[in-house]
């Protein structure tokens, strides 16, 4: 089934119409794009580790055309559950998502040990 066969006779009074039915129909299908904004609400979860968390998050970092990293680092930033490695991010804030991940490296090594 098409968007056109229940049309109405007469319905189609301009071309406008069935490209509107079309897209309307078909708008599902097309791929979108994302945007930083998908990162406004990504939390790290109550169980989920370090390692879990950075995996997601670069899941979703790669799908973002031109995203800037310090928007990135920002994010990281707020997605994070305080703790042993949030404050010492507190104590001294990376300038890079390249010192984040490296940083984040032994307390990802800790937490599989624990």
């Amino acid at each position: 089934m098409t968007g056109y066969d229940g049309l109405p006779p007469w319905s189609i009074n301009s071309f406008d119409t069935p490209v509107e039915r079309f897209s309307a129909h078909y708008a599902t299908s097309r791929s979108h794009c994302m945007t930083s904004a998908a990162l406004a609400n990504l939390r790290q979860a109550d169980d989920e580790s370090l390692q879990k968390l950075r995996d997601r998050f670069g899941g979703i970092v790669i799908q973002i055309h031109n995203l800037n990293p310090e928007v990135a680092l920002h994010f990281i930033l707020l997605a994070l559950q305080s703790g042993k490695f949030m404050d010492s991010l507190c104590k001294k804030t990376p300038s890079s998502m390249d010192e984040l991940y490296e940083r984040a490296k032994g307390y990802i090594q800790m937490e599989e040990i624990s």
